[in-house]
C-alpha cells in the first residue's frame, strides 16, 4: 500500500493513529531522506484519513559508533528524522539504541551512544519531539535495567521508553513484572503484540491471544499505572508472511482485542 491507501486502511480497521516507518525501499512510509513535499504530502493523507502520527520509525542505530565518520552519518540521518517527525505533528521518534558490541569497547560505546543521544534530545527539545529508546534484539542495550539506567544517563526530559515487554521476553528478561517497574517512570509509548517461545528457544509471532504472551495483563499494569499514551499494536507481518494472517484478516480483530483489554482493565480509549 502506499501511505495514503495504508492510512485508510488503519483507520478503518479501528485504529486512531499509526507509527509511519522511515527507511528506503517501504513504500507504505517516508524515504531516509525525504523531501519537504512528501512529508507534507504524508502528513494530509494520515490527517484526511482521520487519524494521527503516534511516531515516526526510523531504523538508525549507529549511536554508539566508535568510527567518527559514521557518528556523523548517523546524527545527521537523526536530525533529518526529528525534523520530519516535527512536520507530521508525530509524538515521538523511535530510537534503536546502538550496534551490538564486543565488551571489551561496550564502556566507551556506552559513553559515546549517551552523549550523542544527550545531543540529540537537546535538538528534538527544540522541535517538540520526543526520543522513544526501544529494547530490541541486535542492540548495546537489551534489558530493562539498562535501558532505565540509560535514560537516567542521558538526563533529559524529551528522552524516554518505548515498553516492548514481548521484546524483552524474546532477549531472556526473567521477571516481567520487575522489568515493568523498572522502566515505567520513563515509559512513553507502549507495543503490543503476542507469539509463543519454541522448545528451540525461538519465537514464533502470532496474533493477539493466539500465543502464550500475557499482554492483557501487562496492558492492566499500565492502566493501573495511569499509563497515557499510545498502545501500539506491533503486526509484524512484514517479517513474518509465511506465519501470520495478512493484515486485512488480523488487524481489524487487534483494534477491537486491544480496546477491550483496557476496558477491562479500568481505562479510557481514544476514538
Amino acid at each position: 500500500m502506499t501511505v495514503s491507501q495504508g492510512a485508510r486502511f488503519i483507520r478503518s480497521a479501528g485504529f486512531s493513529a499509526i507509527e509511519l516507518i522511515c527507511q528506503d525501499g517501504y513504500r507504505c512510509g517516508l524515504p531516509e531522506k525525504a523531501t519537504g513535499r512528501e512529508v507534507t504530502a504524508a502528513a494530509k493523507a494520515i490527517r484526511d484519513a482521520g487519524l494521527e502520527v503516534a511516531g515516526l520509525v526510523p531504523y538508525l542505530k549507529a549511536y554508539n559508533t566508535l568510527d567518527r565518520t559514521r557518528a556523523d552519518s548517523v546524527m545527521e540521518a537523526a536530525r533529518r528524522s526529528v525534523d520530519m517527525a516535527a512536520a507530521l505533528s508525530a509524538g515521538g521518534m523511535r530510537i534503536l539504541t546502538g550496534e551490538e558490541t564486543a565488551d571489551s569497547n561496550s564502556g566507551q560505546s556506552w559513553n559515546c551512544m549517551v552523549e550523542r543521544l544527550r545531543t540529540l534530545a537537546e535538538y528534538a527539545d527544540a522541535a517538540g519531539v520526543d526520543l522513544w529508546l526501544e529494547n530490541h534484539m541486535d542492540t548495546q542495550v537489551r534489558t530493562a535495567s539498562e535501558m532505565a539506567a540509560l535514560v537516567r544517563a542521558i538526563g533529559h526530559c524529551r528522552a524516554g521508553i518505548t515498553y516492548d515487554p514481548c521484546n524483552l521476553v524474546i532477549m531472556g528478561e526473567p521477571d516481567d513484572r520487575a522489568a515493568f517497574e523498572t522502566q515505567i517512570a520513563h515509559i512513553r509509548h507502549v507495543h503490543v503484540d503476542d507469539g509463543r517461545i519454541e522448545p528451540t528457544g525461538g519465537f514464533v509471532s502470532t496474533p493477539l491471544d493466539e500465543g502464550e504472551m500475557p499482554w492483557r495483563q501487562w496492558v492492566r499494569w499500565l492502566v493501573d499505572a495511569d499509563y497515557a499514551g499510545y498502545l501500539s499494536a506491533e503486526y509484524v507481518y512484514r517479517w513474518t508472511p509465511d506465519v501470520l494472517p495478512p493484515p486485512e484478516l488480523a488487524l481489524p480483530a487487534e483494534a477491537v482485542a486491544m480496546r477491550e483489554a483496557i476496558e477491562a482493565a479500568g481505562g479510557s480509549v481514544a476514538r
